[in-house]
């Protein structure tokens, strides 16, 4: 298991040596269950497979879409004089929402591949909870809630969070909703 930045090798060796010794358990208590594991393992490694592929070409995307904001940005602020000069901070406005849009749209992907991996399978898997944000972000992004507001019917957080309403929100949504 090769380590990523959220991840050190420190912990890689800690779960996997908790993984030899649930099998050792097994091994010893039940010795007929050690094959039924041995298949289990070597299925979710084989989903782990698809799933990091996957979230490598997401990632790639978003980052790919991410570039052209801090580009636009760094030009912005650079020639903001003549930006004003010629009265021209609507067209900017515009071509960083547009540049915005497309990073939103990828990065709103990557946040949904958790529960779209098991739903496209007809398996109930992981999915957003209804006012709560994505299930997996919750669980694994730490946030603070500073306060709520009222008017909208949001959470306000000192991280940005997905929030979705209604279940079945994410199933009709499509890509184009956000151009």
């Amino acid at each position: 298991m090769k380590p990523t930045k959220a991840m050190g090798i420190d912990a890689v060796v800690f779960i996997a040596a908790q993984l030899i010794g649930y099998l050792v358990v097994v091994a010893f208590v039940n010795w007929y269950l050690i094959f039924p594991a041995l298949v289990l393992i070597i299925l979710i490694l084989q989903i782990r497979w698809i799933y990091i592929k996957t979230a490598r070409d997401l990632k790639r995307f978003e980052n790919m879409a991410r570039s052209p904001i801090y580009n636009h940005m760094s030009t912005t602020l650079s020639g903001l004089a003549t930006i004003r000069a010629f009265g021209t901070q609507n067209m900017f406005m515009n071509q960083y929402y547009r540049y915005q849009n497309d990073h939103t749209s990828t990065y709103f992907i990557y946040l949904t591949r958790d529960f779209e991996f098991w739903s496209s399978r007809g398996i109930n898997g992981p999915r957003p909870v209804p006012l709560l944000g994505t299930y997996w972000q919750l669980l694994l992004k730490p946030f603070q809630i500073v306060g709520l507001d009222n008017q909208r019917r949001t959470y306000i957080c000192t991280q940005p969070t997905l929030t979705v309403s209604d279940p079945e929100l994410i199933r009709d949504m499509n890509i184009k909703d956000f151009h």
